[in-house]
């Protein structure tokens, strides 16, 4: 509710972009598929959770006026994962809510469930852009030890796609110059990380190694041997959409009701991987316009990017944006639509860090204001202090 009525509130100030266009294009073309739905009920409850999470982006894109604005967001994230890391913490006290995988020997997630891996990922590798906006050392050091624990938490939860998505994100993120990996910081990063990792293990080797043996060893096993693993899925998936009927492949069938229509799929588990659920759901039209999303959305930023005057926070932002893109498309391999969270914050990230490049001064203004064509220059430490009138409301 509360999530739609954020959505209702700004949606009159939603600049009709490419990239927002496409975004109500599909949501529009889901839920005509959803009402049209056997099960209209269910379905429809499916894209509602499409409707909030996509509307994230457009959201983000119009609140966000100020780069004062994207700071107070980002340290709200900050706090964010504190609350989700210290929920994590206490359940582990005192279990309570959904264990996860495992039960009675996993980790308790408290009432955030097994998916908080993917918030807690996001969190993650969105604070390497909110540690150049941060002005004191208190402040970073905090940053940074909150988003050391939802790291190594991920790690130790042995939930694959989070993983694996925090693992390829965190890579393209230092790939791209947004993590200056020097021996103080390196250093620094395992002074914290180690002793968290060796306190994990010391209250918690037992689980951990459960975990790794039924989530990792046998897991994998289950995925690529098992007729209602990934690879059964997707063969079943693609093979129905090469052998069905013309409706079928450009516009699916029972779109988020798969557990009733595949004989194979009797055990009430549904279709995991995202890219197989829109397109038995949704057929081909679908795939191609929630692919269309996530590319009219990367082309937005990189035209912007290409403008912009190189600092060291406007690499950091770039760096951050194709990270958390990298991440998004890994956990959709493993299954992200059917929770609202952590998809709905990967788009509200994804339009902060839009509204930013767009804020950030460009290679012609830095130019101007210098009388020389400046396209490179030493990268500054701090937004705040190299550009003030970032900081100004724009019109």
């Amino acid at each position: 509710g509360i999530f739609l009525s954020v959505v209702a509130v700004t949606l009159p100030r939603w600049r009709l972009t490419p990239p927002v266009v496409a975004v109500l294009t599909f949501l529009v073309y889901v839920t005509g598929l959803a009402l049209l739905a056997s099960d209209w009920s269910n379905s429809f409850n499916g894209v509602m959770r499409l409707w909030i999470a996509f509307s994230m982006y457009p959201v983000a894109v119009s609140v966000l006026r100020t780069q004062r604005d994207v700071t107070a967001f980002f340290k709200t994230l900050a706090i964010g994962s504190f609350i989700v890391v210290a929920t994590f913490g206490v359940a582990q006290i005192y279990p309570w809510g959904w264990e996860g995988y495992m039960r009675g020997r996993g980790f308790s997630y408290g009432g955030m469930g097994a998916y908080a891996t993917y918030a807690l990922a996001y969190l993650t590798l969105g604070g390497i852009a909110a540690m150049s906006l941060l002005r004191t050392r208190r402040q970073r050091l905090f940053a940074l030890m909150i988003h050391v624990l939802a790291g190594v938490i991920v790690m130790i939860s042995f939930r694959r796609g989070a993983m694996a998505g925090l693992i390829v994100g965190f890579a393209v993120i230092v790939l791209l110059g947004g993590v200056r990996l020097s021996a103080g910081r390196v250093l620094s990063a395992m002074g914290l990380a180690v002793p968290i990792i060796a306190v994990a293990f010391f209250l918690f080797g037992d689980r951990v190694a459960d975990l790794y043996t039924a989530r990792v060893t046998q897991g994998v096993q289950f995925e690529m041997a098992s007729r209602f693993g990934r690879v059964a899925e997707t063969k079943q998936v693609w093979t129905d959409f090469a052998h069905g009927s013309p409706r079928h492949m450009l516009f699916g069938t029972e779109f988020f009701n798969s557990t009733d229509i595949f004989e194979w799929l009797r055990e009430d588990r549904p279709i995991h991987i995202d890219y197989n659920v829109i397109l038995d759901g949704a057929g081909a039209v679908g795939l191609l316009g929630f692919l269309l999303v996530y590319f009219l959305i990367a082309l937005r930023f990189r035209t912007r990017w290409r403008r912009l005057y190189r600092s060291r926070y406007a690499v950091g932002v770039r760096a951050v944006f194709w990270g958390l893109l990298a991440a998004s498309l890994i956990f959709s391999a493993s299954n992200q639509l059917w929770v609202t969270t952590p998809y709905a914050l990967f788009f509200a990230l994804l339009g902060a860090l839009q509204r930013s490049a767009e804020l950030l001064p460009t290679k012609r203004a830095v130019a101007a204001r210098t009388q020389a064509p400046v396209l490179r220059a030493p990268l500054p430490t701090s937004l705040a202090t190299t550009y003030p009138q970032a900081h100004a409301r724009t019109p």
